[in-house]
C-alpha cells in the first residue's frame, strides 16, 4: 500500500531462500488465505493430483512463462531468477495442465552501477559509478522451447515506477500460490546475505483491519526466485523476482522485497540478444500529474559487460 513512498529507508534485508526450506512450515504469510482464490492447482484428486483451479484469481492461459519452480520465462531459451538461488532446471505448465521441465546451461548475473553514494549497512560508501553484483540472474536454457508445448514467455514492464501506483500487483509464492499487493516505493537494496546490490520494489504488509477478502501476503523462506506481475492491456507483464524481506527498523513495518526487473530491461536484452531472441516490453501510460509527486528512491542499472556461467552442479 501507498503511504511511505517519499521516503529512503534502508531496512534490514534477509535472502528468502537462505532462511527456511520449502514446504508448508515456510508458507507465505496470507492475510486472509483462500484456497478456491488463491491456489493455482487443486489438490487432492488422486487421478490427477494438481489440476489446475478453475477459481484461481488468474487466468492460467496468461501465465504459462511464470514457472512452477522459481523461474519466469523472458524468451524461448531463457528465464529469470533470484542470483542467490541456484537452478539446474525449470518447470512451466501450460494452459491445458501439461508440465514441461527444461534443463538449464548457463547463468548471468546482472550488475547494478551506482548513479549516487551508497552507504553499506557496515558504514562502508561505495561511490557512485561503482558496479556492483545484482540478485536478479538470466538463465540461459540448453534448448529452446517448442511452441507446441503452449510455454509463452512472460512480457516485461517498461514504465517508469509512478505508473505503478495503485495497480494490483500479482505475488507468485512458492506452493503455487499467489497474493496481491500494491508497491510501496523503490530503493536500492543491500542484500545481508550475500553482499548483492539490487534495485528493488517494496510491498508494506499492512494486513488493513476490516478488509477480510484482502489478498495480500508477506514473503517467507523459499519463494526467492519467483515473479511480481501486472496487468496492462489485458497481458500479465512481470515487474519483479522475490528477493527477500525487511523490516523497518524505526516503525516495525515489515516488507516483502522484490528485485525490480525495470531498471535491467537493457542488460536483459543484451543476453537474450546473443540468442537471437527479443524481450517484449510493455508499458502503462503514465498516470495523473499528483503521481508524479511521489519521490522515489531509485538508482538507474545500467549496461556493462556480461559474463556467461556454466551451470556445472
Amino acid at each position: 500500500m501507498f503511504g511511505k513512498t517519499g521516503l529512503l529507508m534502508r531496512l534490514s534485508l534477509a535472502v528468502l531462500g537462505l532462511l527456511l526450506t520449502t514446504g508448508l512450515a515456510s508458507a507465505a504469510i496470507f492475510a486472509d488465505f483462500d484456497p478456491a482464490r488463491h491456489d493455482r492447482f487443486v489438490a487432492g484428486d488422486p487421478a490427477d493430483p494438481d489440476p489446475l483451479n478453475p477459481t484461481f484469481l488468474l487466468d492460467h492461459s496468461t501465465i504459462t512463462g511464470v514457472g512452477l519452480t522459481p523461474a519466469v520465462l523472458i524468451s524461448p531459451q531463457h528465464y529469470l531468477t533470484a542470483t542467490h538461488y541456484f537452478t539446474n532446471s525449470a518447470t512451466f505448465v501450460a494452459a491445458d495442465g501439461t508440465r514441461h521441465t527444461y534443463a538449464a546451461h548457463s547463468r548471468t548475473a546482472l550488475q547494478t552501477t551506482l548513479t549516487s553514494d551508497f552507504t553499506l549497512s557496515n558504514g562502508t560508501v561505495l561511490p557512485a559509478g561503482s558496479v556492483h553484483g545484482s540478485d536478479l540472474t538470466v538463465v540461459r536454457l540448453a534448448n529452446p522451447i517448442s511452441p507446441a508445448d503452449g510455454i509463452d514467455p512472460m512480457p516485461l514492464f517498461g514504465g517508469s515506477f509512478s505508473s505503478l501506483a495503485g495497480r494490483d500487483i500479482n505475488l507468485f509464492v512458492q506452493s503455487n500460490r499467489a497474493g496481491r499487493d500494491t508497491a510501496d516505493f523503490a530503493q536500492t537494496a543491500e542484500l545481508l546475505n550475500t553482499g548483492a546490490i539490487t534495485e528493488s520494489l517494496l510491498y508494506r504488509y499492512d494486513n488493513p483491519p476490516g478488509q477480510p477478502a484482502s489478498d495480500e501476503l508477506y514473503f517467507a523462506g523459499g519463494d526467492s526466485g519467483r515473479g511480481s506481475l501486472t496487468e496492462i492491456n489485458g497481458q500479465m507483464a512481470l515487474v519483479g523476482i522475490h528477493l527477500g524481506v525487511g523490516t523497518d527498523s524505526n516503525t516495525g513495518d515489515t516488507y516483502s522485497f522484490d528485485s525490480y526487473v525495470q531498471p535491467y530491461l537493457d542488460q536483459i536484452q543484451a543476453i537474450v540478444g546473443q540468442d537471437g531472441f527479443q524481450i517484449n516490453v510493455v508499458a502503462v501510460p503514465e498516470p495523473a500529474s499528483i503521481w508524479f509527486t511521489l519521490a522515489v528512491a531509485l538508482t538507474a542499472a545500467s549496461v556493462t559487460a556480461l559474463r556467461r556461467q556454466t551451470l556445472t552442479r
